[in-house]
């Protein structure tokens, strides 16, 4: 399946909002083909594990654990996980907008 919900604003902090809520009940959820644009990720631990994720964060991302593939773009990253025997690099991209200079 495709879960894009990324046309338009209500779309967008409804995407967001579900992610949150998926996390914050730490709930086992490995999500195929996430798409999230222009979403802002509040207090958010150990994100897209095991996800095939394209995700345009606006801000940092507290951390990153596994993700499956994609892109992940985002401010700050401000730890990322990758465990080689459960991710694979290769087929992953990290972009970080803003270099932190402290």
């Amino acid at each position: 399946g495709y879960f894009n919900l990324s046309s338009g604003i209500l779309n967008n902090i409804y995407c967001c909002f579900l992610y949150i809520v998926f996390l914050m009940l730490k709930l086992w959820i490995v999500i195929d083909n996430l798409v999230m644009k222009n979403c802002t990720l509040i207090n958010t631990t150990l994100a897209f594990e095991y996800s095939a994720v394209n995700a345009e964060i606006n801000g940092k991302i507290d951390s990153v654990l596994n993700p499956a593939s994609g892109t992940i773009t985002a401010d700050k990253i401000d730890e990322l996980i990758l465990e080689r025997d459960r991710s694979d690099p290769e087929k992953l991209s990290i972009i970080i907008r803003q270099k932190d200079n402290s």
